[in-house]
């Protein structure tokens, strides 16, 4: 290298610089948190380091220094203003463990390790540690006793269940105020200074409308197409937005990242989302988006219903469930109804469904009770005073099987070079219950490998071969399906009919070692911990979304498998899946594909193939039922 002067004009100009005024430095990103502290638990419900351990509990019995029997507990809550431990026995009997001030402190506690003992209620009560949670540590599976396989006589055991959550560890309703409704819950799992915020937006839609229907998917993309830029620079910052809308016009949102920025992107998209709701003389897009991006939106959309159910197994599924579901209107119809939309036809329809609108939600993670009731304002605020009413919020209707054997429907594949089959044999049994439920998951957890073993690997049936449970509008069901492009649509509903007719036998004469193994499989699976902190809110969220409202629904699910023995699931099995049975209510649904063994000439015995998506829809319509279980919004 070298060192040469600068010139005195090269001087000049670095001591005296131009101005240009198109260059600048970018604006702050709005959503970088700052705030990373976590917020305090409430003195009722503290932290503390015993929480969720593993104790044995004894009185004191006689003479002093003296105690009983020692029985298995776990710690399920600190009462920081009473200094007591809750303990909670395998029988859920729960006791209240009262400390000593002065040396029960803190430090104590975080000194003891596995088999230290102390002392509580003035000394009447002897605690031994068996197993602690520590912090940041991978949650342990529940332990009664020491955990020795020979304390239950065998390996293979029904592994312990957890004690129930107190009240305050489930959803609580935290604002409650005429529009909004916003449950909360403070994490108390994964300690990390981040929030999940789940809103149901409930607008005023005709659900018999396909034009209404489709203006929701339409407003649903505009909003996503006005918002990209300013998620994008949420989303550099670890905060993350969705927007999707359900068949039956709810609006589902969901914000989650760190919690310090998070109600601030909550109030950017609901403000974009509600700005389409002006009044119905207004005819023109909010003044934020371009009137280009409509054309390119509604061609998005007519792409997308084109390329729904192109595939014959998802083409298969939707049959059926609008089968059940008269409410769920079809991809072809939506398309239809936009053939002459226009910007003042589309604003109208927006502005009739965003004129009265109501909000549920869940607000969990790194929040407190303060956190929720400032969002629970801001989103009235947001919404304004027009909200819907409960007697106008949509209620799901699903068709009552009758008993016997409805069908096959038979439907041509979407996609004219469609190679594969699809065939779904699906048997309804009745509304939602706990231990109907878990009879359905244990019984398609036992079918699930014989009948891929033999009907997918050994018969060579088709590279897709399963059974699974079925949750449709709160109605329970089990499925059959194979999707192939080697065999017809009678071979396959022929061999389905063939397997649930033998696997009677099979499943009469199992074993109980095996028939064990599949219960014990089943409730480990349930009682696994939650992964993250989205994952556990996707869990109770559902539960508010489906009304079942049943925040510890898989432990509940546990609680009543125990209970269930083989002559239970045979006569299950019995009464809703043999032929004949009392209580069997069969629909089957085949797609035929285009180039597909199954479409032969067009016709199958039992019923003739549809072959046009009109026709499919008035064929749909006209599936009366004789019966209907009407599932009902909970206000």
């Amino acid at each position: 290298y070298w060192t040469v002067p600068l010139s005195p004009a090269s001087v000049s100009r670095f001591t005296s610089p131009r101005v240009y005024p198109e260059l600048s430095l970018p604006a702050p990103n709005a959503f970088v948190a700052t705030d990373f502290s976590m917020r305090p638990f409430p003195p009722s419900d503290a932290a503390h380091p015993l929480l969720n351990a593993s104790v044995k509990a004894a009185a004191a019995k006689g003479k002093k220094g003296k105690f009983g029997t020692f029985y298995a507990a776990t710690v399920t809550q600190y009462n920081g203003e009473t200094h007591e431990l809750t303990l909670v026995f395998e029988d859920e009997d729960v006791k209240q463990a009262a400390l000593d001030r002065e040396s029960h402190t803190a430090s104590f506690f975080k000194g003891l390790e596995e088999d230290s003992v102390f002392l509580a209620d003035g000394g009447k009560t002897k605690i031994k540690v068996v197993s602690i949670v520590y912090p940041d540590a991978p949650a342990p599976e529940a332990r009664f006793g020491d955990g020795a396989a020979d304390e239950f006589g065998e390996v293979e055991t029904f592994p312990p269940i957890p004690p129930p959550s107190p009240p305050s560890r489930l959803p609580q309703v935290a604002y409650d105020k005429p529009g909004v409704k916003l449950h909360h819950l403070q994490d108390r799992l994964f300690n990390r200074p981040k929030s999940e915020l789940r809103l149901k937006l409930m607008v005023a839609l005709d659900r018999a409308s396909p034009l209404e229907a489709a203006c929701c998917d339409l407003l649903q993309m505009l909003v996503s197409d006005a918002v990209t830029e300013t998620v994008y620079m949420a989303s550099v910052c670890e905060l993350f937005y969705s927007l999707t809308v359900s068949y039956d016009g709810y609006f589902s949102v969901k914000f989650n990242g760190f919690n310090d920025k998070l109600p601030t992107l909550a109030e950017f998209v609901l403000t974009k989302f509600l700005a389409f709701g002006r009044p119905a003389n207004q005819k023109k897009l909010p003044a934020f988006l371009p009137e280009n991006r409509f054309d390119v939106a509604l061609e998005d959309l007519r792409r997308w219903y084109n390329n729904q159910n192109i595939k014959a197994s998802s083409h298969a599924t939707d049959v059926r469930v609008r089968c059940l579901m008269s409410s769920k209107i079809s991809e072809n119809r939506k398309l239809a109804a936009l053939e002459n939309i226009t910007i003042p036809g589309f604003m109208q329809v927006a502005s009739k469904l965003l004129g009265s609108i109501s909000c549920e939600g869940i607000y969990h993670g790194n929040c407190d009770d303060a956190d929720a009731l400032s969002l629970g304002a801001l989103l009235t605020k947001k919404l304004g005073g027009s909200f819907l009413k409960a007697k106008d919020k949509p209620n799901d209707v699903v068709t009552k099987v009758p008993v016997g054997v409805c069908g096959p429907m038979l439907a041509a594949s979407k996609n004219p070079n469609e190679p594969n089959n699809a065939v779904e044999i699906y048997y309804q049994v009745g509304p939602d219950d706990t231990r109907t439920r878990i009879l359905i998951d244990l019984l398609t957890q036992i079918m699930y490998e014989p009948l891929f073993d033999q009907v997918r690997t050994k018969e060579q049936f088709g590279y897709s071969v399963s059974t699974g449970s079925r949750w449709t509008g709160g109605i329970m069901g089990v499925a059959f399906k194979i999707v192939t492009s080697v065999k017809t649509v009678e071979e396959c509903l022929d061999r389905l009919a063939r397997f649930v007719r033998e696997y009677r036998q099979e499943l009469s004469n199992m074993k109980q070692d095996t028939y064990m193994s599949n219960v014990v499989s089943l409730a480990k699976g349930k009682l696994q911990a939650w992964n993250s902190l989205g994952e556990h809110t996707a869990h109770l969220w559902g539960e508010l979304t489906c009304n079942r409202h049943q925040p510890e629904c898989l432990r509940e699910e546990v609680m009543a498998l125990r209970s269930i023995t083989k002559k239970d699931l045979v006569a299950f099995y019995d009464k809703h899946l043999v032929e004949g049975g009392p209580d069997v209510r069969k629909v089957s649904v085949a797609v035929l594909g285009g180039e597909g063994p199954g479409l032969g000439g067009g016709s199958v015995q039992g019923g003739e193939v549809i072959g046009t998506l009109d026709g499919l829809d008035q064929h749909i319509a006209a599936v009366g039922a004789k019966g209907k279980w009407p599932v009902v919004y909970k206000v």
